[in-house]
């Protein structure tokens, strides 16, 4: 699990005591086991994150809100219908923004976003709000891979040959023929 914390950790690690461990081990960790689980009770959550906003982009949305200071980390949800139960968690370390590269366009997305402490304490959910990935503008296409480099052309133009469309490399200069 990506976001277990040093609590959840300790806690699940130490479920059952091994009973290979002699008794003085064996008292510790059950003494260390419920005082990880009484800091854990103790923790209030943190705020919740405020004005959260969505601005349609082109093939997506870019979310951003105010981070409480009392927080240690962000996370984004998000769904295609407006139940936060169901949906996707991204988290998004303690950045206030976040980017929902959709790769469509017109795809209507909803978001919450929650704060969260290294604890594994949580805030409620902010209020949703919806966001509509836009189409791109007049002769934008979509972000495409670059084109793969070409090994040869870099080695003419050290070792001197000719490249394309009849360009001369010497020495790594170039002239046109």
């Amino acid at each position: 699990m990506a976001n277990k914390t040093i609590g959840q950790g300790l806690t699940r690690g130490i479920q059952e005591v091994p009973q290979h461990l002699d008794a003085r081990t064996q008292s510790f960790l059950s003494d260390l086991r419920e005082n990880v689980l009484a800091l854990r009770a103790q923790q209030t959550a943190p705020s919740i994150p405020t004005n959260l906003h969505v601005t349609p982009i082109s093939f997506g949305n870019i979310l951003q809100w105010t981070r409480p200071v009392n927080a240690d980390f962000s996370e984004v949800l998000w769904n295609t219908t407006p139940n936060p139960a169901t949906a996707n968690v991204v988290s998004v370390g303690d950045a206030a923004q976040y980017t929902d590269n959709i790769g469509q366009a017109n795809v209507t997305r909803y978001y919450w976003v929650r704060a969260g402490k290294n604890n594994g304490v949580r805030s409620a959910v902010t209020s949703p709000i919806a966001g509509k990935s836009l189409a791109s503008g007049t002769a934008v296409a979509p972000p495409k891979a670059p084109p793969a480099y070409q090994m040869g052309n870099r080695n003419q133009a050290a070792t001197g040959g000719q490249g394309p469309g009849n360009t001369i490399y010497q020495g790594g200069g170039r002239r046109s023929s």
